[in-house]
């Protein structure tokens, strides 16, 4: 019985993780040799098996050395415990087409393998079962024979004396005398390349087995709790006797949120500790319920000014060091009357911020000052509202630890009770099936069992982004017609569940809605346009213009000179801004667009963050996320009154709430006297808040999108110009890359697809028959992929990066555009 007859019998053991590259002649259709390796893998247990079918049909080893570095190599993974690239090449896979090379083909094979072992893969190289028996075969398996230990680690030798592939006489295995028939490729699989692979993953070590899951205990570290229940007398401290003095203004015995909690309403209400409290790697976490915000609102405290948690008047919570000046403040608003869970963890210069049992944000902290703490509240700058269940430990407590703090809700007072942690069984999803409209969303709501569960996270995501969208409280919303399944995985246990949501079509709003300016920044003299009405811009002389930018040009700002001016003032409160931006250096404050140097403008902080400030001095608000140098990004602000959100690169980043009712008024892109350094691309400002839709199309999978933002769909294509099926390459006919790039040049001028350049799906708006097919033509004009468009979309997830020609076919006539496929 063949070896591979007894896989199933194999005794179960923990199997290392395999990411499989296979390049060169490597087709993964059902019967193919990598299909039935993936499947005798799983077979033998190997359960963690990643697969990425790179090359084609047709690709030779000129191609591969070309994109080994840009292809083949980031396909590699640390998270894998081997990585293989497995690939076989023929006697006339040399750029010289069918005439034999063989010395040209050592030198790129060489190449080749060299790259792949510098970058960490193992290489498993086959000698290709070819079909044919031209001259010069015999001299490319002796080249083979004599050189695999430089082109490969281990060698599959197909074309071995008498075997099955040594000519093309045996019919079993060639099902046309010249290529290899199912039967073939999957003896090829079995026969041949499994076993070299079981070799090679026999000598690599399996992965340890992951660590017993131990109990979170909340006793260990800690070193001082203040339930804060006590009606007179000192705060006791449960821990170790730091008990504190309560300053009489303190109302105590108030609905706490365990218990009693103490209530601070005025300057003079501190508790004042017996001892100082002085950590660098601490945790510190408690109840609060703001009453009103008038100034900061201390917490803990040692100094008015410094060595504090407080809530600063911007109504965010913020940690400042023992060194005066070194704040690090998290924007996310509380509301008043509301009951928080709060807790900071540190660990040496990491602070992470978790509220209400969720990690908020994490930052770096600039030297290692420490904290020290001698108060709650602070005697003359204190808390406004209620304080309860109080800890500090000194230690960063875990998310899980935090969780349990927080008790989905409930809160956990020392000693804490039971920490034992109750594991996830299952999970729903409700409803089980829904419907939602393009641009209106719907929730979903995860239900994990059991109730008493410790950890009810669940992970969302949407199995075609391209239909709708999840964020991870489980709003779906649609972006174009068809079904998409979406997911609740939870975090313990990996149970999972899912919807069925279908988008229906509908009209959404018009990107045009509400645009109040717009510009291209596409010219190269005169003013800056403004797309969406009359307010063209006057560009000072400085700007550098016809600058590469994300979508045609751009204008390079590049000194405090540079600025675009408004001839009218914009000022809006519920707005939106887009922008694309690269940015070049920054040594100071870089304005975007403002209407004064200090204040009313948006801009990149000197520490890399974006920032917002109204036309009132010092209501900033800022997002502490790095923009990378010399990089596109696209950000989008969003206002809806005092609701500030910040979306990068087509993803929501952050919220901030806004104090008082300010709006913004801006007079210019860049500012003369503090502008940007970097170039600004395809900036646009609304009157009302995008949706994360809107957001979405205008970054376009990292394209962009452009005034009047309009796809250009089948009904809006002229029919009677479109091009006849007649002018491409019917199946199986090639052409030479100079004839091919002509017929390029006469296919339909506008896309009728998108995106592009693509990824793994192509959408085609309008089109809801699935009579209507789409054929897929690489630079030969041979056809690699023909289907009917479901749901408005074509899966070419199977392409190979490179440029194709898209041919849509319908009632007789074809519409074809080139596409870059990604």
């Amino acid at each position: 019985m063949l070896f591979f007859a007894l896989a199933i019998f194999v005794k179960a053991q923990t199997k290392p993780s395999i990411n499989i590259v296979f390049d060169g002649d490597s087709q993964t259709s059902q019967g193919t040799y990598p299909a039935r390796i993936l499947e005798l893998l799983g077979l033998n247990g190997y359960t963690n098996v990643r697969s990425i079918n790179y090359a084609v049909s047709g690709q030779n080893t000129w191609a591969m050395t070309y994109d080994v570095s840009s292809q083949v190599v980031p396909r590699y993974s640390s998270s894998y415990n081997q990585n293989i690239v497995m690939y076989y090449i023929g006697y006339n896979d040399t750029w010289s087409g069918s005439s034999v090379n063989t010395g040209l083909l050592r030198d790129y094979l060489v190449t080749y393998y060299n790259k792949l072992k510098s970058a960490g893969f193992k290489v498993i190289m086959i000698n290709l079962p070819d079909g044919t028996n031209h001259d010069g075969v015999n001299a490319i398996n002796s080249m083979y024979a004599a050189d695999y230990s430089k082109i490969s680690d281990v060698f599959v030798n197909c074309r071995e004396s008498g075997g099955v592939f040594e000519n093309n006489t045996n019919s079993t295995y060639f099902s046309d005398g010249v290529h290899l028939s199912n039967t073939g490729y999957r003896y090829l699989a079995e026969h041949y390349v499994y076993p070299k692979l079981s070799q090679l993953l026999g000598s690599v070590t399996p992965p340890p087995p992951p660590p017993p899951t131990t109990t979170p205990d909340l006793n260990s570290g800690l070193r001082n709790y203040y339930k804060l229940d006590e009606a007179s007398g000192d705060a006791i401290d449960s821990k170790s006797a730091n008990n504190g003095k309560v300053s009489a203004g303190i109302s105590r015995g108030s609905a706490g949120k365990i218990g009693g909690g103490y209530h601070f309403d005025d300057n003079s209400d501190y508790v004042s500790l017996l001892s100082d409290i002085t950590l660098k790697t601490a945790s510190y976490s408690f109840w609060i319920k703001i009453s009103n915000i008038t100034d900061d609102l201390l917490i803990l405290s040692d100094v008015a000014h410094h060595s504090r948690i407080f809530v600063g008047a911007n109504n965010n919570l913020k940690l400042e060091t023992n060194t005066n000046g070194q704040e690090f403040a998290f924007y996310n608003g509380f509301s008043t009357s509301v009951w928080y869970h709060v807790s900071l963890t540190r660990n040496d210069n990491t602070v992470k911020y978790y509220r209400n049992g969720s990690l908020i944000g994490t930052i770096t902290m600039q030297g290692s000052d420490g904290l020290t703490l001698s108060q709650i509240g602070f005697n003359g700058r204190s808390f406004r509202g209620t304080i309860d269940e109080l800890g500090i430990w000194t230690r960063a407590l875990s998310q899980d630890e935090v969780s349990l703090l927080y008790n989905s809700g409930s809160g956990k007072s020392y000693p804490f009770g039971s920490t034992t942690t109750v594991a996830v069984t299952g999970v729903s999803v409700d409803p089980s099936s829904t419907s939602v409209g393009i641009g209106s969303s719907v929730n979903l709501a995860a239900n994990v069992s059991p109730s008493d569960a410790t950890n009810k996270t669940v992970i969302w995501k949407s199995g075609n982004t391209g239909i709708a969208t999840v964020n991870t409280n489980g709003v779906v919303t649609g972006i174009s017609a068809g079904t998409a399944t979406i997911t609740a995985t939870t975090q313990d246990g990996g149970k999972v569940a899912s919807s069925q949501v279908t988008v229906t079509a509908g009209a959404g709003t018009s990107l045009t809605t509400g645009l109040s300016l717009y510009y291209k920044f596409d010219e190269t003299s005169g003013k800056a346009n403004d797309e969406a009405g009359s307010n063209d811009g006057t560009v000072s002389a400085e700007v550098r213009r016809g600058s590469p930018g994300k979508i045609n040009g751009a204008y390079l700002f590049d000194s405090n000179n540079d600025y675009v001016l408004f001839p009218s003032l914009l000022t809006h409160k519920t707005a939106s801004y887009s922008f694309w931006l690269n940015i070049s250096a920054i040594t100071d404050d870089l304005l975007i667009m403002g209407n004064n140097a200090y204040y009313s403008r948006i801009f990149i902080g000197i520490k890399n963050n974006i920032k917002m400030e109204t036309n009132t001095n010092g209501q900033e608000y800022a997002f502490y996320n790095p923009l990378s140098m010399g990089t596109w990004h696209h950000v989008v602000l969003t206002r809806t009154d005092n609701t500030l959100k910040l979306y990068r690169d087509g993803k929501y980043v952050n919220s901030v709430t806004i104090s008082g009712s300010n709006s913004l008024s801006l007079s210019q892109v860049g500012f003369m006297g503090r502008s940007f350094k970097g170039a600004i691309d395809e900036l646009g400002i609304w009157n009302r808040a995008l949706t994360d839709v809107d957001v979405s199309r205008l970054y376009n999978s990292g394209n962009g999108l452009s005034y009047p933002f309009s796809t250009q769909s089948l009904g809006a294509i002229n029919k009677s110009t479109a091009t006849e099926t007649s002018t491409i390459a019917e199946p199986g006919e090639t052409m030479q890359p100079a004839e091919a790039a002509a017929k390029l040049e006469e296919t339909t001028p506008k896309s009728f697809f998108y995106p592009n350049p693509a990824g793994n799906d192509l959408y085609f708006p309008g089109v809801s028959s699935e009579q209507v097919r789409v054929s897929i033509y690489d630079m030969h004009g041979r056809m690699v992929l023909t289907q009917p468009v479901v749901n408005n979309s074509v899966d070419i997830s199977r392409l190979a990066r490179g440029v194709y020609l898209v041919k849509l076919e319908d009632a007789g006539k074809t519409m074809m555009h080139k596409m870059m496929k990604e």
